[in-house]
């Protein structure tokens, strides 16, 4: 097993970037996570529009882009609610 300098517990949003982050600042950054990518998982599926600045920032706009992907052209929300008589 190799050492790393960091280890980041979670690969999803905010640790695969911390792990971009202190890559780029020269750290050895081991990304765990229990689970296998890609998944089938709403919030690993959809990528909303509005963090397109974010994965600019972090140099992977055009990578992630240029997977194979659908859009998103409707979407339906449902909810219920019980009320005490």
């Amino acid at each position: 097993m190799s050492q790393s300098d960091i280890a980041i517990v979670g690969a999803g949003p905010a640790g695969s970037s911390a792990a971009i982050f202190l890559a780029r600042k020269g750290y050895s950054v081991a990304l765990i996570d229990k689970e296998r990518f890609p998944r089938e998982k709403l919030c690993g599926d959809f990528i909303n529009p509005i963090n397109r600045p974010v994965f600019r920032a972090l140099g992977v706009e055009e990578e992630i882009l240029s997977q194979q992907h659908e859009k998103v052209t409707s979407f339906r929300m449902t909810s219920f609610s019980v009320v005490d008589a």
